[in-house]
């Protein structure tokens, strides 16, 4: 089968990525506040599952695994292997930010921003490693 051509999909998967950052930004804000939340934990879970997904749909394989680095985290706290603390906002911060600078670089030129240093370093900073 072969490859269809996603180019007339790049709009409308940038418009629901930046949804999907503005609800994160919004959910992690909340969470702080109240970190026991365990639906405010499931939906950034989900958040950062179609965040991935999209983007390995699309071939976005670095921004993928970015994003699957984030789900599985969230995936660890919502299945209760571990408690979120407020401590790592500023990690998940750091995390949406490279995740717009990368669908900046897929907006301007088509091309995702190299992500492997980050994964790594966020993998061993969020205890994933």
């Amino acid at each position: 089968m072969p490859n269809p051509d996603l180019t007339t999909y790049k709009t409308l998967y940038l418009q629901t990525a930046r949804e999907h950052l503005r609800d994160l930004k919004k959910d992690l804000t909340l969470l702080n506040q109240t970190p026991q939340d365990q639906h405010l934990v499931y939906e950034i879970f989900r958040l950062f599952h179609s965040l991935k997904s999209q983007n390995y749909f699309m071939g976005f394989q670095n921004t993928g695994n970015f994003c699957k680095t984030l789900e599985t985290y969230f995936r660890k706290i919502k299945d209760g292997f571990t408690a979120y603390h407020p401590a790592v906002s500023n990690i998940i911060i750091e995390s949406i930010v490279q995740i717009e600078n990368s669908l900046n670089m897929i907006e301007k030129n088509g091309l995702e921003k190299d992500l492997h240093f980050e994964i790594s370093s966020f993998e061993k900073r969020l205890g994933l490693q």
